[in-house]
């Protein structure tokens, strides 16, 4: 089966361009040369001699046995070993080879996972240039992923448009001091960038789009809602922006919870410069009736008959309705009622369905919305606005 999907894969990129040269290997290792230079190929364990995988960086044992190959076929010359098997990047080097592992179409399995760590789908490549080898790696799709605060500092400073972005650290740092004085539980989430360069072998990684969302303490929770003060910022947007906002986490499921479209503040990121964080302070004393508008939300009930009714309003008023605080407008995908909609009335395994004979809270309604918000794998930077906008969509304000 697989010997059939390679052989597809190589039809389909001759159709894309003719001078795309593939091979084929029908052995556990093979080599094939380009100019002065040799590359092994190598799954990196087999499916019946090997009792361990190759491992990720070089080591003794297996430089002597890839150097047993190299003399065995004669090979010399700029020798690079290229293995996969445990889907992820790394290179070392021997002193007769270059020893590469590489990344996964795939990303990580679930074994992987748990004996390695989170690994992106991606591809690893070479471009040649005479005697010189550029390795490069590609994310195959941007996605989110939560990471650490002590990973998220590593980010390296980025040029975009020849424009100088500070580090990652720069930006987040002054905002997770002034919210340790009130909480140590911090929520990080990032977009992995399309593109990471190698130095040295080590991965130098930009996080472009960050989300930090400082979780206060049970003092500040209202009715299983807890309050958080956000911080996110994209640089590699048309417009690059920071946003501190206020808001709350529903512990049920996690989903944004926003009545004030006034809790928020966005400013320009200028290149080289840092953030003014003062908006802290003025949208934690800001007035709160989150209690009120919850016991609102959960009083008030849809007839169910008239569901695709309330489907045709929400729709129209998707397609009508944005928010703008001056950088531009956001907009809810027109497919978001239809998946709230699906959610509520015809998927039985969504946590928000309602039995038939049942009419649906308001509260309920409200929730399948901003959990489409909070899934959107596309959209790190606006799911403040978007929520806001689902008030005006379920005419709550």
């Amino acid at each position: 089966m697989g010997y059939i999907a390679n052989k597809a894969l190589i039809a389909s990129l001759e159709v894309l361009n003719p001078q795309i040269k593939s091979i084929i290997f029908d052995k556990f290792i093979d080599f094939f040369t380009v100019n002065k230079h040799t590359f092994i190929l190598c799954h990196g364990k087999d499916a019946v001699d090997m009792f361990k995988n190759m491992p990720l960086t070089l080591n003794v044992k297996t430089e002597n046995q890839i150097n047993e190959f190299i003399d065995y076929n004669q090979l010399s010359g700029n020798i690079h070993f290229i293995k996969g098997d445990l889907h992820q990047s790394a290179t070392t080097y021997g002193r007769r080879f270059r020893y590469k592992s590489v990344g996964s179409f795939f990303g990580s399995s679930a074994w992987m996972h748990k004996n390695f760590g989170l690994t992106l789908p991606s591809v690893d490549f070479d471009i040649l240039k005479d005697d010189t080898i550029f390795e490069t790696k590609l994310i195959l799709y941007p996605w989110f992923m939560e990471i650490s605060i002590n990973e998220l500092l590593k980010g390296k400073p980025t040029v975009i448009k020849n424009k100088e972005f500070l580090s990652t650290k720069e930006y987040v740092e002054p905002f997770i001091d002034k919210m340790s004085a009130y909480t140590d539980k911090f929520i990080i989430t990032v977009q992995t960038p399309d593109q990471l360069t190698l130095s040295q072998g080590l991965t130098d990684i930009t996080y472009n789009r960050v989300l930090i969302q400082a979780v206060l303490p049970d003092k500040y929770c209202i009715d299983e809602h807890d309050e958080v003060i956000g911080f996110l910022y994209g640089i590699d947007t048309k417009l690059p922006v920071a946003k501190i906002y206020r808001g709350y986490l529903n512990r049920a499921c996690t989903n944004l919870t926003v009545f004030n479209p006034e809790w928020i503040d966005i400013q320009e990121i200028i290149p080289e410069s840092p953030l003014n964080y003062t908006a802290i302070k003025r949208l934690k004393e800001a007035d709160n009736d989150l209690a009120l508008r919850i016991k609102q939300l959960k009083d008030t009930h849809l007839d169910r008959s008239k569901r695709t009714d309330y489907l045709g309003k929400w729709v129209d008023k998707t397609i009508r309705e944005s928010i703008s605080y001056g950088f531009g407008y956001v907009k809810l995908p027109v497919t978001a009622p239809i998946d709230a909609y699906k959610q509520l009335f015809i998927d039985r395994e969504s946590p928000y369905y309602v039995e038939e004979t049942v009419d649906p809270t308001m509260y309920t309604v409200y929730n399948s919305f901003t959990n489409i918000i909070k899934d959107d794998s596309k959209d790190l930077l606006n799911k403040f606005e978007k929520t806001v906008i689902v008030d005006k969509i379920l005419n709550l304000v």
